[in-house]
């Protein structure tokens, strides 16, 4: 059903995201390119414009398998052989297969939970006790919208946004039940 054949030894693609100082390489390719890849680059960083990369952040991963970070996203690749569609003239074709599937990342989840979660516990925030209730409303919502935007993208953003906005309107009700006793 595929249009091309990706398992061609001779086929090859190369695509690049780039945002500020961080980029994002796309093979289709061996191993073997990868490698040369990162290596040729970090020799270009390193003499051209006397920059290191990060070998702690460079990494090299296969999309199939594994999950490559970048701009606090989680990408990889989607791989559903049984989602078929037809067209309208009968052709029968993989809508999802091989695309790229982003995703909201476990512990920016458990980064946030921890901000109103104490020992598994939702918590009030004692530092907003003393503001006015639109205020500690505002801040709340503010926060939560900023990184629900920041997320857009993702693939799973319902699903682990939806548990993070029940966390923090508790932790809002508990917020404003404190300031009245």
């Amino acid at each position: 059903l595929p249009a091309t054949q990706s398992n061609d030894p001779g086929y090859r693609r190369l695509w690049y995201v780039r945002y500020a100082d961080d980029f994002l390489l796309g093979l289709i390719g061996t191993k073997q390119d990868a490698d040369m890849i990162k290596e040729r680059i970090g020799r270009f960083l390193q003499e051209a414009i006397e920059l290191e990369m990060s070998e702690e952040k460079t990494l090299v991963t296969h999309a199939l398998t594994e999950k490559a970070r970048f701009l606090n996203y989680e990408i990889n690749l989607i791989v559903e052989d049984t989602q078929i569609r037809e067209n309208k003239d009968g052709v029968s074709a993989r809508t999802i297969n091989g695309k790229l599937w982003f995703s909201v990342p476990e512990d920016v989840v458990i980064r946030w939970t921890k901000k109103v979660s104490q020992r598994k516990k939702i918590i009030h925030r004692r530092e907003l006790l003393n503001g006015s209730d639109y205020d500690i409303i505002s801040l709340y919502e503010v926060q939560l919208q900023g990184l629900i935007n920041y997320y857009s993208r993702a693939h799973n953003v319902v699903k682990r946004m939806g548990y993070l906005r029940y966390i923090w309107e508790e932790s809002l009700t508990k917020t404003l039940a404190a300031k009245y006793k």
